[in-house]
């Protein structure tokens, strides 16, 4: 081999290199299709990404929704119980208020009895 020049490569025979393209178009036909089928299932999933995204959104205004529902329901079942216990006391003072007019009816009762007597 002299100064400067290439290293020579074995002689090819065509029939090989013909084989060596064929293999070649081969693997970039594959690696062509699965990255086809690859943008496809990206395509998918970020479709699916959107609808989950779009159905968190309605879950989070449901919540917010119901949970201000159950604090109108909180603040209501606070109103009716300061209202029952209102409502508790008034019915306390009517016994009491009952049972000195029964004690009285039965003091003038007792008083009339002894006027006839």
């Amino acid at each position: 081999m002299s100064v400067g020049s290439k290293p020579s490569r074995p002689p090819t025979v065509p029939s090989q290199k013909a084989e060596s393209m064929n293999r070649g178009e081969e693997v970039l036909s594959n690696a062509y299709r699965e990255i086809c089928e690859a943008k496809g299932f990206i395509g998918e999933l970020s479709t699916r990404l959107q609808q989950l995204t779009a159905e968190k959104a309605t879950d989070s205004e449901r919540i917010e929704s119901l949970e201000s529902q159950l604090e109108v329901v909180k603040n209501s079942n606070k109103a009716l119980m300061l209202s029952a216990r209102s409502a508790g006391g008034e019915i306390e003072s009517l016994r009491t208020k009952l049972e000195a007019c029964q004690q009285k009816a039965n003091l003038d009762e007792e008083l009339e009895d002894e006027k006839r007597r």
